[in-house]
């Protein structure tokens, strides 16, 4: 598999994982680089700051396959109820659809939109993080411990 970088969208920061190549075989493989794009101002300021920061890491690296987590509406969930009557849902979908775009644009390949249910089912956060911990001995940070779960997953290591 080429290089990978996944991406964990929020409104404020995004999570960012990358291999320089991914391996199905063996053990988990953990990622080369990761962090948090940490972004200030308005709404649209965090939105053009982060797909910025996309584009400058694909124009590196050209040949990565970018993955990005998707948005969902879980009904029965009081948190993204709430998200929704701010507005949050769709302003991460917004998000995710620009960084969908610059990805699109810049990268050789095409971006892929992965659902946090088909990625990690109905798990919460901590056992995401448990299973990471697991896998490859370390925990991560905020927003990044997802890109790196989106990249186990990817492995099929998760």
């Amino acid at each position: 598999m080429s290089s990978v970088l996944t991406l964990d969208p929020g409104a404020g920061n995004t999570g960012w994982a990358y291999w320089p190549s991914l391996s199905l075989d063996g053990d988990a493989q953990a990622p080369l680089e990761f962090d948090v794009w940490k972004t200030r101002g308005t709404w649209l300021a965090k939105v053009i700051a982060q797909t910025r920061h996309l584009r400058d890491f694909v124009e590196e690296a050209p040949e990565t396959q970018i993955v990005i987590e998707g948005t969902e509406t879980w009904l029965t969930s009081s948190r993204t109820i709430a998200a929704a009557t701010r507005g949050d849902v769709n302003k991460l979908a917004f998000l995710v659809g620009a960084l969908y775009v610059v990805a699109e644009r810049a990268a050789d390949e095409p971006p892929r939109v992965v659902k946090p249910s088909e990625w990690k089912g109905q798990m919460g956060k901590g056992a995401v993080d448990a299973r990471i911990k697991r896998r490859l001995g370390k925990r991560y940070p905020a927003h990044a411990s997802d890109a790196v779960g989106l990249g186990l997953w990817l492995q099929g290591k998760l």
